[in-house]
């Protein structure tokens, strides 16, 4: 994995933890029918892709973004960027 990848999952994970803490939080406009979604009450991360019929889910947000392609991550980073803006 390249370290600027790495960065992007890095501040991703920092930023969705920070804000999402106690919350559910769907982030849409991933991809192409694609979203990530973080359920309280199960404390899981899970990544839905509607086209490929792909799920992946984890309690840490960290592992489910190693297991997406370079691309989804890069569009996930700049949805984040976008919704999070500080």
């Amino acid at each position: 994995m390249s370290h600027a990848l790495q960065g992007e999952i890095n501040y991703i994970v920092e930023i969705l933890e920070e804000h999402t803490f106690g919350d559910n939080v769907e982030i849409e406009n991933v991809g192409i029918d694609a979203r990530l979604v973080y359920v309280q009450k199960s404390s899981e991360w899970i990544f839905m892709n509607y086209k490929t019929n792909k799920f992946i889910n984890d309690c840490y947000l960290e592992d489910v973004l190693r297991r997406l392609s370079h691309q989804m991550i890069r569009e996930l980073h700049n949805v984040v960027l976008k919704e999070y803006a500080l």
